[in-house]
């Protein structure tokens, strides 16, 4: 658990940096006036390809045309490296389409192509593609030894990306045999490539296959744990087929859980995507998905319908596997009906389909191949490990000889150095040696912990998101030490108007708190923006429950917990819901008056008085323009004073803020400031500091 939100923490910082040639569609309409406007050459080429792959995940149809202008410039030119790399891609839109025939003539084609130009890198690519192809066909001996030569061609060449996602194919072929730990073998492999190659897509589509394995061995919260993880990479890259492909896996799995209405839910979202998309094949899983869950709601003639799609769509794109399950369900629901002859029509077209699909003779030359295969990867192996030895000895052997060359060297020096300078230099050389080990562990914590600090500022909400959500807004933010205990969080739904944003307060302070508001802002993205829980003491009892189940385990001596004030503001009509926990709020209205905002007294978490709510207190007000609404943590009230060492305290605070209120935020901010610093003298910071106010 702690591992994947270590690895989840690192995405968030690097997908910061990491930028694509297209980011919008804005960007991409710009590109393709741009086009139009300078000549037909190669670099026109190129840019329809550029756009070609930035639709293939958002609208296949738009990414064929611009793979098809690709293509036929190419042609006009005599480009055989822009046709070979358009007739690729078309392979794979034709293959996510469901025209499967199409794509293998496609792919086909493109290879030769490539092999005219011994352009090895593309070679491996499209032997890799004819496997994805055959596999949708059903095919999966003729798909596995495309993929055994495809990991052989991505060896030579020593492309990391092209092997694990080989590995990763090969691992979903043995799925669909139900050789489970088998497939689990492959996935492994391919995801430490894809976490070192920091491929965040092609990690989230294996953390989705690696849940379907754990669907089929019935541990459904370890399955639906990897589907989570995979929808927040998806969702914060923008990957469309990810997203539908993530919600289809968790309505297969809620199917399992007997969870039919949440089912539903995300099975319906799914084929609007798929839909949107033109993923044919990707439709067909989730039509299948819905006509399980309405024959299980006894929606039997909901059931028909669906599967009738089903099975329509299915053979246009020759996508066998999937047209076998619909012919079985089909002969289930009529046979749930009493229809028996039509139960059997499309029960012998299963079992023809199945026969051919599954043979006990096609799954022996599969295990055949596969034992082969595993054979060959061992001899290369153990080839490698003997290549490995032998140069190993002969470093041995000349590591030997040189020290022993030293060593006779030291010794006739000792001999003739004066034993008073050979203790005064060997003295001097222990103390350098001290004090450069001493520089480089302090170096080595200072730089963890400013990179830390980075990825805690990559977390928190940047401010010109605050920009866009409030009139007018001030934040006074001052950790004890380089990175903080305290956080806030913000988020603007675009669909209901509201707006939701956090200040809280950690366990602790340093690293350990920054780690805990890292986590905690996770998980409000997770509860609010993925999860689309609305209601102010719900989120809090989720994150509540998170923190109980995760990071204070039974098992664990682990005493975290959280602090916060949590407001959601519905813009359309006014009103404020506020619910606290221990947290400290207050309004000040444009009239001057100054409202305390009530928390409930229990952390969010850990509580050392082991204390349970059933509900957090909910505070409904109603606001105006320019009321202005303020949270803040214990550090600023409580910091000690240099003349009198006593605290600041809330109530000179709250004084304070009633005054400057009037000024605009820059101003408000260097009051904050000078005033604490005018109050500390050159006392030490106690704990972290935040201070932050909303404008309406």
């Amino acid at each position: 658990m702690l591992k994947k939100i270590l690895f989840l923490i690192c995405f968030f910082i690097l997908s910061k940096t990491y930028t694509k040639t297209i980011q919008s569609p804005t960007e991409a309409d710009s590109l393709d006036k741009l086009i139009l406007l300078t000549p037909k050459d190669t670099k026109a080429i190129q840019n329809w390809m550029i756009l070609a792959e930035y639709y293939f995940d958002k609208n296949l149809l738009k990414s064929k045309q611009y793979a098809g202008k690709s293509f036929q410039l190419s042609k006009n030119l005599q480009n055989t490296k822009g046709k070979a790399n358009a007739l690729y891609h078309l392979a794979k839109v034709e293959r996510t389409s469901g025209k499967l025939n199409t794509a293998l003539n496609h792919i086909q084609q493109s290879e030769k192509y490539f092999k005219k130009n011994n352009n090895k890198l593309f070679i491996g690519k499209t032997t890799s593609e004819q496997g994805n192809i055959y596999a949708a066909m059903g095919n999966l001996v003729k798909a596995f030894e495309y993929y055994q030569e495809s990991i052989e061609i991505f060896e030579s060449l020593a492309y990391e990306i092209g092997i694990a996602s080989s590995y990763s194919d090969l691992g979903n072929t043995h799925f669909y045999l139900k050789n489970n730990q088998t497939a689990i073998r492959y996935f492994k492999k391919a995801i430490v490539i894809f976490e070192k190659e920091k491929d965040f897509k092609s990690v989230a589509q294996l953390y989705n296959r690696v849940s379907n394995v754990y669907r089929n061995l019935g541990e459904f919260e370890k399955s639906l744990e990897y589907n989570y993880y995979a929808l927040m990479i998806q969702e914060k890259i923008r990957d469309k087929s990810g997203i539908a492909q993530s919600n289809c896996n968790i309505a297969k799995t809620n199917i399992y859980k007997e969870n039919l209405s949440s089912s539903k839910g995300y099975i319906d979202y799914s084929i609007k995507l798929f839909n949107e998309i033109g993923d044919q094949l990707g439709l067909t899983n989730a039509l299948l998905i819905s006509a399980e869950i309405d024959v299980l709601m006894g929606n039997y003639a909901t059931a028909r319908e669906i599967l009738d799609n089903c099975v329509e769509v299915a053979q246009n794109s020759g996508a066998l596997k999937e047209l076998t399950q619909a012919y079985q369900m089909l002969a289930n629901v009529y046979e749930l009906k009493g229809n028996h002859e039509k139960a059997y029509e499309n029960l012998k077209a299963f079992t023809v389909l199945k026969d051919s699909l599954y043979s006990e003779e096609k799954t022996k030359i599969f295990s055949e191949m596969e034992v082969k295969y595993r054979t060959k990867t061992k001899e290369k192996e153990l080839l490698e490990q003997k290549i490995k030895n032998k140069q190993k000895t002969s470093q041995i052997l000349l590591a030997v000889s040189i020290f022993s060359m030293f060593a006779i060297s030291f010794i006739i020096v000792i001999i003739l150095m004066n034993k008073r300078n050979k203790e005064r230099k060997e003295a001097n050389k222990k103390l350098e040696l001290t004090n450069e080990l001493i520089k480089r562990k302090n170096k080595e914590v200072i730089d963890s912990i400013e990179y830390a600090k980075r990825i805690q500022d990559a977390v928190l909400t940047p401010q010109k998101y605050f920009k866009h959500m409030f009139k007018d807004h001030f934040l006074f933010y001052q950790p004890k030490d380089i990175v903080s205990g305290d956080f806030y969080w913000a988020y603007q739904c675009p669909i209901t108007n509201k707006s939701f944003w956090v200040v809280a307060d950690c366990t602790g302070h340093g690293v350990p708190g920054a780690l805990m508001s890292v986590i905690g802002s996770i998980m409000l993205n997770e509860i609010v923006v993925v999860g689309k829980i609305h209601e102010p003491d719900k989120i809090i009892k989720k994150l509540s429950t998170f923190l109980k189940k995760y990071i204070n385990t039974s098992d664990n001596i682990s005493r975290d917990g959280i602090e916060l004030s949590l407001f959601v503001l519905n813009k359309d009509n006014g009103k404020l819901r506020y619910c606290g926990a221990n947290g400290k709020a207050l309004i000040i209205k444009n009239t001057g008056e100054l409202i305390d905002l009530k928390s409930s007294s229990l952390p969010v978490g850990y509580d050392p008085f082991d204390r349970e709510y059933e509900d957090y207190d909910v505070m409904e007000i109603d606001v105006q323009a320019n009321d202005w609404l303020i949270a803040f943590t214990d550090g600023y009230p409580d910091q000690l004073g240099f003349e009198f060492r006593k605290k600041y305290k809330i109530g000179l605070l709250k004084n304070n803020l009633s005054l400057w209120v009037h000024n605009n935020s820059s101003v408000i901010e260097e009051n904050l400031k000078q005033s604490m610093q005018q109050w500390m003298g050159n006392t030490e910071q106690v704990d972290d500091m935040l201070v932050f106010g909303a404008k309406l």
